[in-house]
């Protein structure tokens, strides 16, 4: 297992909130973010590949900005690491 290279593990993930705007017009679906996981613990660059409507990626994105995470590792040093995250909004 030489040069093994570990994910950022999440220890904090906030769920997105729902807009109201969102909830009246019964918008569903997925956000995707791409986002820098630093070494040094912080959370960065964060770029939409899939998103939503009526202020739900603005939402993702806020959430995002919230997650606590330990950096990947590789060699046992910690390492940035782009990653994508999903934010689901449901209607229930």
């Amino acid at each position: 297992m030489a040069n093994q290279r570990l994910r950022p593990t999440i220890l904090y993930k906030e769920k997105a909130k729902y807009t109201e705007e969102a909830r009246q017009q019964k918008v569903q679906g997925i956000v995707v973010l791409l986002a820098t996981f630093y070494a040094n613990g912080q959370l960065g660059e964060i770029r939409v590949i899939r998103g939503l409507p009526n202020g739900l990626t603005e939402e993702a994105i806020q959430a995002a900005m919230r997650i606590r995470f330990q950096p990947a590792h590789e060699n046992g040093v910690p390492v940035t690491v782009r990653a994508q995250l999903e934010f689901n909004f449901a209607l229930y």
